[in-house]
């Protein structure tokens, strides 16, 4: 994966912020509801209910090598980038995994911008296009039948 991280400005850009929110919007839509409420998710719901403020530092990766159409991986490696990736086109954006806590403190100690090449390795999947709920009821079962 080539590409540059967001510039160290003082604010996020609106499009990062965007991408951020799509990336959001598309985990919850595959994960559902025992996902994307996870504490770990709050500072995404920060940053983007106030795009003024700097609630993250990296999140957002620009890169012209990525995947040709929208998926999400569960990347396992490398262990810095361990977590949900959404790639967007010419865009990743870092989400917290379900397994690995720590995704922004990690992102936030690596050199910036990174290596011209990365290579992610773990689970993809395609970008939904529309929520399923089949994550949800499996887990409201297993709490009513256990």
């Amino acid at each position: 994966m080539s590409g540059s991280g967001l510039p160290g400005a003082a604010r996020p850009s609106a499009a990062s912020i965007g991408w951020l929110r799509a990336g959001y919007l598309a985990a919850f839509s595959a994960l559902e509801y025992h996902y994307i409420l996870r504490d770990e998710l709050e500072p995404v719901r920060e940053q983007i209910n106030d795009p003024s403020a700097t609630v993250l530092e990296r999140y957002c990766l620009m890169t012209s090598a990525g995947p040709d159409e929208r998926e999400i991986m569960f990347v396992s490696k490398p262990a810095e980038y361990v977590g949900v990736v959404a790639f967007t086109n010419d865009c990743a954006i870092f989400l917290p995994s379900e397994t690995s806590s720590g995704t922004y403190e990690r992102l936030a100690a690596l050199p910036w911008p990174p290596p011209d090449q990365a290579t992610f390795t773990g689970v993809t999947m395609r970008w939904p296009t529309s929520p399923s709920y089949a994550m949800d009821r499996a887990a409201l079962a297993t709490r009513t039948n256990g």
